[in-house]
């Protein structure tokens, strides 16, 4: 009986104070919503496994591709020049390499 004097009691006070009442449901929003958000990012970024599967041998390697934009990307003469590096492919906004 006294959970429901409270709730009803609760009640007439949000009631009466509307824009409490909204501003409170509006602040608990924003928190869960942004709480969310922030926990799918470091999930997504710390704790899911990168999607290869050999992750562990994966390197990135930086040149300096200053030269002709005509020539060959690095990541083409370093996987033909090399043993070792049997797939090299470029990242960012170069073209991609045809094998």
């Amino acid at each position: 009986m006294q959970f429901l004097r409270d709730l009803r009691h609760g009640w007439r006070a949000l009631r009466q104070a509307p824009w409490y009442a909204l501003t409170t449901v509006g602040v608990l929003s924003v928190g869960i919503g942004l709480t969310s958000v922030a926990f799918a990012v470091v999930d997504g970024v710390l704790f899911k496994p990168l999607p290869f599967a050999r992750a562990g041998e994966l390197y990135l390697l930086r040149a300096d591709v200053s030269t002709s934009p005509h020539s060959q990307p690095p990541a083409v003469s370093w996987r033909d020049q090399d043993a070792l590096i049997h797939r090299a492919a470029p990242l960012g906004d170069r073209v991609p390499i045809a094998d």
